[in-house]
């Protein structure tokens, strides 16, 4: 009985010793890919990425009367250069598949760096803000790229469905120290005299979209016929419109006719989209 005692203690001691070292083995380089991953935003000052240039800058676009708040379809379609001319200052942050969780986190910042706020502040809604084609922080990691940046963990335990993605962007954040510990002074600071700063977040772009290049595009939007409308989104949305609205900004909620992805949304989908919409409209400027 003695000797069982003794073979128990034995064999426990020699499973908690193998467990430590278990541990360490699978710890230690995490730890390190952790560490690495923190350098992932190192390059913000050299990088020509048109995002991080934007964020990097933001804070120099003080006390403006318009701030337009979008993705693609906003700083493509949105020519600050019009608005020169009748000395009505503005700034573009429309930034790659943007939707309602990349706006809270710019906007927050934005408001966090400056010293006044700016009047009206327009936001791009379109079907895509309430899906799943919106916010694509694996593509885009512009958390990372903030004035006062936000890590993978706190931005994946921000949101419920977010924690499945926080494995690919600690990833992703890897690769991206490695590169830049790599290339660290090897490439010059962006100019602030930068073509996309004077033209305010403005990005022009030589593409004409014609029935051939829809023909060929059609398929990357089929998926969307499966989507289902974010109540989520739409949650964020609204406390982004009462933190603006609390700190005396006006907004201004509009879509582009350039955008016609809504026919590849599901009818269910667009019905919900023009019923909150149409709740919107009732306390919300919206145009067209």
């Amino acid at each position: 009985m003695v000797l069982s005692s003794n073979l128990f203690i034995f064999n426990f001691k020699t499973v908690k010793i193998f467990l430590k070292q278990l541990s360490l083995y699978l710890l230690l380089p995490l730890a390190i890919m952790l560490t690495i991953g923190l350098f992932d935003n190192s390059d913000k000052k050299y990088s020509p990425n048109e995002n991080i240039i934007k964020l990097q800058n933001l804070n120099s676009f003080d006390s403006l009367d318009f701030l337009f708040v979008g993705n693609s379809y906003c700083y493509s379609g949105i020519k600050n250069s019009m608005f020169d001319s009748l000395n009505i200052r503005t700034f573009n942050l429309g930034i790659a598949t943007a939707g309602p969780l990349f706006y809270k986190l710019t906007i927050t910042d934005y408001l966090s760096s400056i010293k006044k706020y700016p009047n009206y502040t327009f936001l791009l809604v379109s079907p895509t803000s309430f899906s799943n084609g919106a916010d694509n922080f694996s593509a885009y990691p512009i958390h990372r790229y903030l004035d006062k940046p936000v890590s993978n963990f706190s931005l994946a335990t921000s949101q419920l469905k977010m924690i499945f993605l926080y494995p690919e962007l600690v990833q992703k954040s890897f690769k991206k120290g490695v590169n830049n510990i790599i290339s660290f002074n090897k490439t010059a600071p962006v100019n602030n005299i930068n073509p996309l700063l004077a033209s305010k977040g403005y990005e022009s772009s030589k593409i004409i979209i014609d029935k051939k290049i829809v023909k060929e595009t059609e398929g990357l939007y089929m998926p969307f016929k499966k989507e289902t409308f974010s109540n989520s989104r739409y949650s964020i949305l609204l406390d982004i419109i009462a933190i603006l609205q609390e700190k005396g900004i006006k907004v201004i909620l509009f879509d582009l006719p350039t955008n016609k992805l809504s026919k590849y949304y599901n009818a269910e989908f667009n019905k919900t989209y023009n019923d909150v919409i149409a709740d919107l409209k009732k306390n919300i400027i919206l145009f067209p």
